[in-house]
């Protein structure tokens, strides 16, 4: 579960999963611009500089995990560069677009985090309150710690 032990390793090391701090302290640079729509963001390391670009559409929420999910491509599979598409049903099938969810869930949904305040909502009731998709949402779940 490389994904989940990265997501950790930030987090204990610079004391904060929000993804714009973290970039900050890599030395990222995170823009936001006008994209075309099916484009959410896309990372790219180019003059010895990772950049994320984010599509200036996106809510607050969005723009938090499309930063986390390009920040995890530029980690995670630092030799590409990436262009995060939009679907209307998020069934993302390339494994490092899988890879950048998982990590990005992982980062925005630690163990101690709301994500599991709610034991009462279904999957589909938190993915929609999170603004998530639902396949995240149960992968997140099934792979919580046990108790």
């Amino acid at each position: 579960m490389k994904e989940k032990q990265l997501a950790d390793e930030l987090i204990a090391a610079w004391h904060t999963n929000d993804p714009f701090e973290l970039c900050s302290a890599l030395d990222f640079v995170v823009v936001t611009v006008p994209l075309a729509a099916e484009i959410r963001g896309f990372c790219q390391y180019a003059l010895n500089t990772h950049i994320i670009y984010l599509n200036q559409t996106l809510d607050d929420r969005q723009r938090k995990f499309v930063c986390a999910h390009e920040l995890g491509h530029a980690l995670l599979h630092p030799q590409d560069n990436r262009i995060f598409l939009d679907t209307a049903t998020f069934q993302i099938t390339a494994r490092l677009e899988v890879a950048a969810n998982r990590f990005a869930c992982h980062l925005l949904y630690p163990e101690d985090s709301a994500f599991f305040e709610y034991p009462e909502y279904t999957v589909e009731q938190t993915a929609a309150y999170l603004a998530l998709p639902v396949e995240l949402v149960q992968y997140r779940i099934d792979h919580a710690a046990q108790p």
